[in-house]
């Protein structure tokens, strides 16, 4: 386990970006959040390809989360906005770029079983967290059964209409997440902490883990 303190946001993105250019090779299997896309962090990202120092043509991207009952490569969802907004900025290739889809959640679990053959074959070598104002991470604050692996997540009414604002084309209120099982199963996890009050969580949220592999960057 590796705690690195910063004192700011931007600090904190620069000083887990030191950290993971360490693990960017060819084949290299990456696994990044949409709230981490047009930060200081996806800013290095493209400018370091865009000079040379790193390529992405052959690293696979893997997505944490995606929504359910939709055409991702015809609906505006989390795919195509990290697509536009850093996929194609890097160069990734189409084939390398992974992302769940279904498009009936009450009936999906061919569809779930198919993305997770995708992680079983494609183990992740960088997983990038942020923990959120209530201690979760992604849709979750503890482990259990049904969060484990790849699963499906409800959210509200209202956090639907916000998406929908934000111009995310989706008509019910479900999406399928990663679970705690392969984000923990990552080769390195790095697990974005902003703000000091949030430190207890930590605890809380990997007691009893093997911790040889998480990096957590806090800003305090």
């Amino acid at each position: 386990m590796k705690y690195i303190v910063c004192n700011s946001e931007t600090a904190v993105l620069n000083r887990m970006y030191d950290e993971f250019e360490k693990n960017l090779e060819d084949g290299a299997v990456i696994c990044l959040p949409e709230n981490i896309i047009n930060t200081q962090f996806t800013n290095r990202m493209i400018d370091d390809n865009q000079t040379g120092k790193y390529r992405y043509k052959h690293v696979i991207m893997l997505g944490q989360r995606e929504f359910a009952d939709i055409d991702i490569e015809e609906k505006f969802g989390l795919y195509r906005y990290a697509r536009h907004e850093l996929f194609k900025k890097l160069d990734v290739e189409t084939k390398n770029i992974y992302y769940p889809q279904t498009l009936n959640s009450n009936d999906c679990e061919e569809d779930l079983n198919t993305y997770k053959e995708v992680l079983s074959d494609n183990p992740i070598d960088v997983a990038v967290v942020f923990l959120g104002s209530d201690g979760g991470i992604l849709d979750y604050r503890f482990a259990d059964e049904v969060n484990k692996n790849l699963h499906i997540v409800e959210f509200s009414d209202g956090e639907k209409s916000q998406l929908q604002n934000a111009g995310m084309e989706i008509e019910g209120n479900k999406l399928i997440s990663i679970g705690y099982e392969n984000l923990m199963a990552a080769r390195n996890l790095f697990v974005v902490v902003l703000g000091s009050e949030k430190r207890k969580y930590i605890a809380e949220l990997f007691e009893n883990e093997d911790s040889d592999n998480k990096n957590y960057f806090y800003q305090y």
